[in-house]
């Protein structure tokens, strides 16, 4: 399992760079990094809403 998060997490990697280099190109460094915020807040906002909050 960790060898597989391992994976999953650095081979994702490159492709999330080309990403926030081409929303940064297209909609400007500080459009590029509220987006970049509000993408690492969703995952906190799904658990908050989840049921596992209640567990």
């Amino acid at each position: 399992m960790l060898a597989t998060s391992r994976w999953v997490a650095y081979g994702s990697q490159p492709a999330a760079v080309l990403l926030a280099g081409a929303v940064g190109t297209w909609l400007g460094l500080w459009n590029g990094m509220a987006i970049g915020t509000l993408a690492l807040a969703l995952p906190l906002l799904v658990l908050r809403s989840s049921s596992l909050q209640h567990a």
